[in-house]
Order: structure tokens, then C-alpha cells, then sequence
């Protein structure tokens, strides 16, 4: 670096004075003994963190309705405390967002990514990836690289034809090779949030962010490295081992540690403390060696939470532990600091367009990069398209390196992105004047290892970051609704259905104390040769401790969540039903692992797919010690109103009355079961008729009909057609 470049720098640091009387204490001594409390760190820091949060809060209630995510409003609610709006209040920056607290705040936020990172990481399932195999690889490594080579070659054309200012064409080929990361965090939040992430489109496009994920993470891991190469290339040599030396560390060691701390922990039962205590402290000494190596302090939390086992009982120990103070409080906190740093009025109008073509095109760019192995499957084009603008949703990874080269002043990972897209320039191009000037801009820029993120450009990569995903998350509202396909299906019920032909039932298990009841039910169904019954199983488990949920099916040798014994007995005892009615019953077991809020897609696409006729699901609420119903489970609650308004096909939901004394298996007993169906007219209680006919077939159950009739409201033709169904 030349001394002309290193003076420029030094110009460019702020030197904050502290009060003497602020030096020997954080704390203040309270308002009424003189003390201004604004003036010391402690009081400064909760006030702080107050506003950030209740102004995130209200801004996420007010933008919700219009289709916006939690990221957007974040950061849209540090944009307005920054000097863009509030902030530009020289009395109320000077007071409450002072520059000698930047350091603090940023710190408080620092921790704040670092661990909501190594929490995304412990939620990551990577085994995901196999489910789409490699039309995940192609669509994640398509989305990378594309965007990656063609708008960094925008970038650097642009810096030739249009003039503009030094600082913003330095910097112009990082914002386009920035545009080519997809966060896996971002996404899986944003699905959330849509609540398309159990849907067959959600899974793909989680399955590819992870490519694009360990794509942009490895890239930028070594570019960190390779940065020191200009001076010394055996400290870049040290800098490459020294990471891939912890990396081996993290996955063959301290993976091995808590496999074995899984293995040993009782089932049902929690970790030890002593052990999440330790994983604690491994995030904060992983976090001091990265930055110590010359890696980014986030990227050994974040491996770490990657090697850790996700789910129960280790994985959602911790993320509970996590979750309320870092997703609520501390990340919110980083988002807004992003925003408090942007100031709008260092923008100039030339420079917002020439970003603007920049950003539009990358996104069209990633957009066709997706459609196309989408289209080549036959993908619907419109699902294509929605998968594109998924892959398109921008967040923390962004934010993350434009504040790393916004505060150290370092191009951490264009001049080795722009270094081979110079040597293909060279290799394509001998004589055009104009590409000969572009392959002298090109190098000049390669040479130069350190590139400075001023306050203009960083006010635009932050702004585009906003704009893309406000655009895009309303827009796949509106394109994508996943529920138009069972609307659409054909109903399938029990009335309608052949005399003779297979009936088709789902049954959703939520406790393994209603497996016996369950079973009865299935059995005075009335399986014959003639008329056998389909039984698809599908366990319901709650989603703690990973981020995307997980629908699998259980084959005869299959060994998933083998060590799960509520999970095996449910399924063993589903399959001695079976192999008890060879020929008259067949079962296919399936797990899904979702949120409850969300299951019913899983149960609905299980129901087209395996043209059932009937779907039980389990009551929203339990039978207390005392007989009572105990509280309900709103998620259940909703996720049953949403497979009522759903299903293609009928919806029966059980209540289990059993439990408190025990149910008797019909299998080994001769009890008489007595049945009751309750009629009061419609297709509704035709179906339950329908139902309630097949059991009366069985030699077990004696089926009493209560008919209501309320005179002078319905009309002759109705009463006829109720007493057809009842004949």
C-alpha cells in the first residue's frame, strides 16, 4: 500500500473523547444525585435496546399487513432512528445515539449474529440436500456462479462506459458479487413467515440455499485468506491452514464430544447443564480463533452449530435456551444497527441508478438461473419463477459483509472474484480498444487489495437489500398459494366412493397413548377382501431445535430417528395391525416434523398423493387427571382449522376418552361397541352416515342412528333427500 493510500485512511478515522467524569464508572449514580444518565454506558446501552426493540415491533405490526417480513422492518426501523430520518435530529443523535456508544452497541450486536448464526447452524438439518439430490446441486450452484461472473463482468463495464466516483466504482464489483449469496437463514425465514415452508417448493428452495450457503461461505472464507497474499504469501499459505485446521478441529472432535453427550443422555430427559455451559463457551473461544486466524468471528459459530446434532434432544436444548433473548433482542438489534449507519442524503442521484441496473439485473440474472433446471424438469413455469424470487430474499449474509468492508476498509472477497474474470477477459479479447481499456481498469483494480466501503456506498447496498426483499415477498404472496391445489382436486369422500373398492384413511398421531384407540377405530372400519382399507400413517411431531421442517417415509429397512422409541412403537404397533389383517389392511408410515401451525400442508399433500378418503387428526385439547379438558394448543387448534378448510376429502377429528381408564383392544376382545351418529341433514352428516354404515357391518359394533328434524324450515325436496340417505 502506498503512504498517499495509507494517509487518506488515516484522515478517515473519527477519535471519540470520553467526560472525565464518565471514566471511572459505567453506572450513574441516578438523575436526582446530578447525574445525567444518558452520559454513561450502561443506562445508554438499555435505552438503546429499548427503543430498537418496541420501534421494531411496531414497525413489523404495521408492514405486516402488506406482506413485509421481519428482516425488512428491522432494518427499516434502524433506518428511521439512523440519520436518514430521526437521527438526522443533531439533539437526539448527540443524546442517544452518541458516537462514543457505537462501539458498545455494535458490540452488544456483534454477539448478538454471532450466536443467532451458531443457532441457525445447530437448526440446519444438511441431510436435507438428499432429498432433491441433484437438482438442489444444480439449481444452488447455478444461482451462485451465474450471477456471480456475469454481473461482476457488468460491474466492471460499467466502470469504463459510465462515469462515476472512484469510491462507488471500486466498490461497484463487490455489490454485484454480493448479489449472487443466498442465506440459507434468510430463506428458511422468510418461508416461515409466508408459511410455504412445508410445501414441495419450500423444500427445494431450502435445499439450494444450502449449496448457495457452503458455495458463498468457502468463497469468502478463502478470499479472507487469500487477502494476505499481497504481502506475504506464506501468511495467506498460514491463513488457508490455520482455517481448515479448525474446521477439522470443530467436525472431528467436538462433534464426536456431543454425539457422545446424545448418546448418553436418558431418553425424555434433558441435557446436563455442565454440558450446554461448555457448548457455550466453545462458541465464544471458536468466535476468538476465526477472528484470530483472519476469518470473520461468525464463521466458527457457525460451523460449530452445523456439526452439533439438530433437533432433541441436544439441538432444541439449545435453541431454546437461545431462541427468546437472541431472535427478539439481540439479532433485531444487529438488523437496526445496519439501518442506523445508512444515511440517505450521502446518495447522489447517478449513483442510485447505476446500483439500481446492477442490483435488477443480477436478480434477473438468479431468476433465470433457477427457472431453467426447473422448467428442464417440468416445473410449472409460475413455481419456476417463485423459486427464483425465493433464492432472491437478501438479509444478515449481506448485511454481515457490507458492515465487515464498510468498518474495516478491506475488500475481502472481489479482488479474487474479479481476478479470474480478468484472466477470461485477457483470454477472450486481443484487439477491441474499448475491452483493452477494461482489461487495463480490470487490473489496476486486482492490484489494489484494499477497497474503502464509504458511507454512500454502504447507504445503497443496505437500501437494496430493503427494496429486494419488499418486492419480493408480497409478490410471492400473490403468485404463490399453494392451497389452490387442493382446492382444485377432485373430493374424495366415503359416501361417493365404490362399494367395492379400497378405502383410503390418514391417520394423524400426535400422542402414542392414542395408538391402541386408534387401532380400534381402524378395525370396526370393516376391513374385507372386497372392501380393504389403505391405512397412511403419519406421526406428528412439533419442529424444536430445527429450522426446515422434514416429511419422511418409514420403508421396512429404514433407519431413521432409529433411536427414537416413541417413534419406533408407534410405527411397530401400526405394522403388528397389519400383519394381524393380511389382505384386508395395508400401512404405510410416514414422520413429519413440522410446526403445528403449519402440518396441514404435509397432511393435505399426503392426502392427494395417497387419494384417501378419510383424514383423522387428533383434538386440539387433552383429558386432564380429573376428566377435565386441560388448556388448549392453539397451533393444533389452527393447523386443524386449516385442514377443514383444505382437505380434499373428509376430516374426522378424534377425541380420545379412553385414555384415563384405558382402551380395550377390538383385535382380543368381544365386546359389543356401540355406535352413535347423530343426524341432522347435509352432505356433512351424510358422510358420517356413509361412515357410520360400514361399521355397522362389523359383527362387533351396533349402530344407532339419532335423526333431528326441525319442522316448518326445510323444504320437501330436502326432507326426500335426507330420507334417501337414511334409507
Amino acid at each position: 500500500m502506498s503512504s498517499k493510500s495509507q494517509t487518506q485512511i488515516l484522515r478517515n478515522i473519527s477519535y471519540i473523547c470520553q467526560y472525565p467524569d464518565e471514566t471511572a464508572s459505567i453506572n450513574s449514580r441516578g438523575a436526582f444525585l446530578g447525574d445525567n444518565p444518558l452520559r454513561y454506558s450502561v443506562p445508554l446501552l438499555m435505552l438503546q435496546l429499548s427503543i430498537i426493540s418496541l420501534l421494531s415491533y411496531a414497525t413489523n405490526y404495521c408492514l405486516r399487513p402488506l406482506g413485509q417480513t421481519s428482516v425488512v422492518t428491522q432494518i427499516l426501523a434502524g433506518i428511521i432512528l439512523g440519520p436518514s430520518l430521526i437521527g438526522h435530529n443533531e439533539t437526539f443523535t448527540n443524546n442517544i445515539f452518541p458516537r462514543s456508544s457505537h462501539s458498545t452497541l455494535e458490540t452488544i450486536a456483534s454477539f448478538g449474529v454471532m450466536f443467532f448464526l451458531f443457532q441457525t447452524g445447530v437448526k440446519t438439518d444438511t441431510g436435507l440436500i438428499k432429498q432433491n439430490g441433484h437438482k438442489s446441486i444444480v439449481i444452488g450452484s447455478l444461482v451462485f456462479f451465474f450471477p456471480l461472473v456475469i454481473a461482476v463482468s457488468l460491474a466492471l463495464v460499467l466502470r469504463y462506459l459510465v462515469e462515476m466516483d472512484k469510491s462507488l466504482a471500486g466498490a461497484l464489483p463487490m455489490i454485484a458479487g454480493s448479489m449472487s449469496l443466498s442465506g440459507f437463514p434468510v430463506i428458511s425465514s422468510n418461508l416461515t413467515e409466508l408459511k410455504i415452508i412445508n410445501t414441495e417448493l419450500g423444500r427445494l428452495a431450502i435445499s439450494s440455499s444450502m449449496i448457495t450457503d457452503l458455495l458463498g461461505i468457502s468463497w469468502t472464507a478463502v478470499s479472507l485468506a487469500l487477502q494476505q497474499s499481497h504481502t506475504d504469501p506464506l501468511d495467506a499459505l498460514l491463513g488457508i491452514a490455520s482455517t481448515i485446521g479448525m474446521l477439522a478441529f470443530i467436525v472431528w472432535v467436538i462433534r464426536p464430544m456431543t454425539m457422545s453427550i446424545v448418546k448418553h443422555t436418558p431418553l425424555g430427559e434433558p441435557v446436563r447443564e455442565t454440558h450446554i455451559s461448555f457448548l457455550f463457551v466453545a462458541i465464544l473461544v471458536v468466535g476468538f480463533i476465526s477472528e484470530s486466524i483472519g476469518q470473520h468471528f461468525v464463521l466458527g459459530p457457525l460451523v460449530l452449530g452445523l456439526a452439533l446434532p439438530d433437533g432433541p434432544p441436544l439441538g432444541a436444548e439449545l435453541v431454546e435456551k437461545l431462541d427468546s433473548l437472541v431472535s427478539y433482542v439481540l439479532f433485531p438489534t444487529y438488523l437496526a444497527v445496519s439501518g442506523l449507519k445508512t444515511n440517505v442524503f450521502t446518495i447522489e442521484l447517478r449513483s442510485i441508478w447505476i446500483v439500481a441496473t446492477i442490483v435488477i439485473f443480477a436478480f434477473l440474472v438468479k431468476v433465470a438461473a433457477a427457472m431453467l433446471p426447473c422448467l428442464y424438469c417440468n416445473m410449472p413455469w409460475q413455481e419456476a419463477f417463485v423459486l427464483g424470487l425465493t433464492l432472491n430474499t437478501k438479509g444478515i449474509f449481506e448485511l454481515l459483509l457490507y458492515n465487515v468492508w464498510k468498518d474495516s476498509n478491506v475488500n475481502t472477497s472481489s479482488s479474487t472474484n474479479i481476478y479470474f474474470i480478468d484472466r477470461f477477459i485477457r483470454s477472450v479479447t486481443h484487439t477491441h480498444t474499448r475491452t483493452l481499456a477494461i482489461r487495463k481498469e480490470t487490473s489496476t483494480f486486482c492490484c489494489l487489495s484494499i477497497q474503502i466501503l464509504k458511507e454512500q456506498e454502504f447507504a445503497l447496498t443496505v437500501f437494496a437489500v430493503v427494496m429486494l426483499t419488499a418486492f419480493i415477498s408480497p409478490l410471492m404472496r400473490i403468485l404463490y398459494y399453494p392451497s389452490k391445489r387442493f382446492v382444485s382436486s377432485k373430493k374424495n369422500n366415503i359416501q361417493h366412493a365404490k362399494h367395492d373398492a379400497e378405502l383410503g384413511i390418514l391417520v394423524c398421531v400426535h400422542k402414542q397413548e392414542h395408538v391402541h384407540s386408534l387401532i380400534n377405530i381402524l378395525e370396526i372400519s370393516h376391513p374385507t377382501t372386497e372392501t380393504p382399507i389403505a391405512v397412511v400413517l403419519l406421526q406428528l411431531v412439533e419442529l424444536l431445535g430445527r429450522a426446515a421442517p422434514v416429511l419422511v417415509a418409514h420403508h421396512p429397512d429404514h433407519n431413521y430417528m432409529c433411536g427414537n422409541t416413541r417413534t419406533r412403537n408407534i410405527v411397530n404397533a401400526f405394522k403388528q395391525y397389519e400383519m394381524q389383517n393380511q389382505g384386508l389392511t395395508c400401512v404405510q408410515a410416514f414422520t413429519g416434523i413440522a410446526h403445528f401451525a403449519t402440518m396441514d400442508d404435509d397432511i393435505c399433500h399426503l392426502a392427494i398423493d395417497k387419494r384417501v378418503n378419510f383424514v383423522i387428526t387428533p383434538f386440539h385439547k387433552e383429558l386432564a387427571i380429573n376428566g377435565k379438558m386441560s388448556s388448549e394448543n392453539r397451533s393444533m387448534r389452527k393447523m386443524n382449522c386449516n385442514i377443514l378448510e383444505k382437505a380434499p376429502c373428509s376430516v374426522g377429528i378424534f377425541i380420545d376418552r379412553k385414555v384415563l381408564h384405558g382402551s380395550v383392544s377390538v383385535l382380543k376382545s368381544q365386546t359389543l361397541y356401540l355406535v352413535a351418529v347423530l343426524y341432522m341433514g347435509g352432505n356433512d352428516d351424510g358422510e358420517t352416515l356413509a361412515y357410520g354404515a360400514r361399521m355397522a357391518e362389523h359383527p362387533q359394533v351396533n349402530l344407532t342412528v339419532i335423526r333431528f328434524l326441525q319442522f316448518g324450515c326445510d323444504s320437501a325436496r330436502e326432507r326426500k333427500l335426507d330420507n334417501d340417505v337414511n334409507s
